[in-house]
């Protein structure tokens, strides 16, 4: 019967093989912006981007949408989530790129949150949070 690696700070990467992850969570308050970046993260190891999951506090209207990105390698690491189709305390997955290089994180590479507004509602999402899964590469 095969092993299962069962660390402290550890996670089943593959059969046999745990990686060292970590969570981030980053909180902002989106109110009155029609796009911006918040930029969350300086990359001080090299990473693989492995998840991300968002959840707001208001129930929106209008068209908005929130991403993550890489901004020093000018990528999307997730596709647009469509937040104004989530109701109030609800939250969603971000689906990641299918692009393995570019879930590669350098070392000093800049993570950011961007939010846009393509079409102006009265209610913004207000608290978002926003939990980031990155898998530490040696």
């Amino acid at each position: 019967m095969p092993q299962t690696p069962r660390r402290l700070g550890k996670v089943l990467a593959a059969a046999g093989f745990a990686a060292d992850v970590v969570t981030l969570l980053h909180s902002e308050n989106i109110t009155g912006v029609a796009t911006t970046t918040f930029n969350i993260l300086r990359a001080t190891q090299k990473c693989r981007f492995r998840a991300a999951s968002y959840l707001q506090a208001n129930d929106t209207d209008g068209t908005k949408t929130i991403k993550l990105r890489n901004e020093t390698k000018a990528v999307d690491l997730t596709a647009a989530l469509d937040v104004a189709a989530l109701g109030a305390n609800a939250g969603a997955a971000f689906v990641r790129t299918t692009v393995l290089g570019d879930r590669i994180i350098a070392v000093g590479d800049r993570i950011s949150l961007v939010f846009t507004e393509t079409v102006a509602g009265t209610v913004d999402p207000g608290e978002v949070r926003v939990l980031i899964e990155l898998e530490l590469l040696g």
